[in-house]
């Protein structure tokens, strides 16, 4: 399931499971704009057909790679509101969610009351292929990678 776009062997993860459990192919990395077309952000992986946006967290985020923790927490709590303020939900995922599976009918609910976003605020990103979900793919998907 590699593809180019994937920052993390989480988001790869994360993708190989979608495609496990049969979810349609998201796109990943796509660049998000306000209705002003101001760059909110990027989303890991984006289904811009329901306004969904999925983000892996990683523990890089919190150990002070990428700045002092509050300021991280800050510029997430930002962004993640300008997403919702343009109708985009996100859900976040991490290890201990992922191995709960309680993301699964978290995401079928979304993707039940989501609309497309319009595609004049989205540029970029990389829409991997998907092969067809076939019976004997789902019977034994590897849930603990």
């Amino acid at each position: 399931m590699a593809t180019r776009g994937c920052e993390s062997p989480r988001e790869s993860w994360l993708k190989y499971l979608l495609f496990a459990y049969g979810f349609p192919a998201p796109t990943v990395q796509l660049t998000v704009l306000d209705s002003c077309f101001y760059q909110i952000g990027r989303g890991d992986t984006v289904y811009e057909d329901y306004s969904i946006v999925l983000e892996y967290d990683g523990g890089k985020k919190y150990d002070g790679t990428y700045g002092p923790l509050a300021e991280v927490l800050q510029k997430e709590r930002h962004r993640e509101r300008a997403l919702h303020n343009e109708g985009m939900d996100i859900l976040r995922f991490d290890k201990e969610s992922i191995a709960r599976e309680t993301w699964v009918d978290e995401l079928k609910r979304m993707m039940k009351r989501g609309k497309p976003f319009p595609h004049e605020q989205l540029l970029g990103g990389y829409k991997p292929v998907f092969p067809p979900v076939t019976p004997e793919l789902l019977s034994t998907p590897d849930r603990n990678l």
